[in-house]
Formats: structure tokens, sequence, C-alpha cells
């Protein structure tokens, strides 16, 4: 189901983003068919989201760098799957290969499994920026993002990377508490006392 990008950025405002990360993809890296990621040749590109029942948990993906490669027009036979809003404009169908593009997955409760997916003809590299919400209650097994990249049928898995969905870290709290109070701290010493 898609979802209008307003929608996904009300959304996202409302979930802490505690994972973020760049992925890049270069010819030097290797396929789990033994080959490496290959300039010219046409690659599905699969984008996921995942729940263990943690409550609802985004990913939103910018910054698609296709290099040298581009991504194909989207079709009505490529496989997409619960909740997802391709943007700026959802109804351009190049997709993520659009200027500008971002792509928003996510899971809850009454749907636990997202997933996007476009073929490209790779460049010398590919590479996006992925961020992702922060609502993981232990001792449950974390949501997760995956990439995956399957060969040009969408039958053979050539890669994939996983970002499991984890908490802040306690110590995260406590030195943003520490900056607000050393930073009041100084402001208050630096404020002159009034006059009378």
């Amino acid at each position: 189901m898609r979802l209008h990008p307003i929608l996904w950025t009300a959304l996202l405002a409302g979930s802490p983003a505690a994972n973020a990360a760049a992925i890049s993809i270069t010819q030097s890296t290797a396929l789990l068919d033994s080959s490496t990621f290959t300039e010219g040749t046409p690659y599905y590109l699969a984008f996921q989201m995942t729940s263990a029942g943690n409550g609802d948990n985004d990913a939103l993906l910018s910054n698609f760098q296709f290099d040298t490669g581009f991504a194909w027009t989207q079709s009505v036979f490529d496989p997409v799957s619960g909740l997802f809003a391709v943007g700026p404009d959802p109804l351009d169908t190049t997709g993520i290969g659009q200027l500008n593009a971002t792509l928003a997955l996510q899971v809850t409760a009454g749907n636990a499994y997202s997933l996007y997916s476009q073929l490209i003809t790779a460049g010398t590299t590919f590479s996006f920026d992925v961020a992702l919400s922060a609502n993981y209650t232990p001792p449950n097994a974390p949501d997760a993002f995956l990439f995956q990249i399957y060969d040009a049928n969408f039958t053979t898995l050539l890669y994939e990377q996983t970002l499991p969905i984890s908490a802040p870290e306690p110590m995260s709290f406590l030195l943003v508490g520490l900056a607000l109070v050393l930073a009041r701290a100084r402001r208050a010493r630096s404020t002159p006392a009034p006059t009378l």
C-alpha cells in the first residue's frame, strides 16, 4: 500500500532515529555467487522492513547515487508489499531514480512486513543513506531493515545487508541531558544581572 509522502513525514517526525548508516556497493563488492558488482549489469534491488512485534518502526532512505548507472521505470510486476512511500513525487515512475528520491518503509502491529523493489542497471557504484527509528522493547527480537541485491530475474540472491533496529544507548540520554544542563548553566553565567 502506497502512502502519501506528507503522511510519512508526519509518521517519521514522531519516531526517534537511533540508527543511521550509509550503504555503498562498488565494483569490488563480492556477491554471493562469487562474482562482483559489475557496471552495466541489471540487478533487482530489494528494500525490506521486518517486524518481530516491537511496535511501529520506520526506515527512511535517501541520497540514492547511481554513478554511471540508472533505475529502470517502475513496473507493475516489480514486487512490493506493505506500507511504503516513494518521493518526492509518488507518481514518478522512475521511483528511487528520480531527483532527490526518498523511500520510506514502515512496519506496524498490523503490518509486519514491507517491501519495495526496483530494477537498476549498475554503475561503478550504488549508494544510499538509511535512517531507522528506534522502537525496540527487549527481550523481543529486534525489527530489521534488509537491503538485498538479486539477479535481473529476481530469482538469485546476490547480496544481503541487515540493520537491526535497536534502542538508543542509555549513555546517549545521559550525555544529552548533561549537555542541556551545562548549556543552561553557561547561559545563566553569561547573562548579566538586572540592574535596579
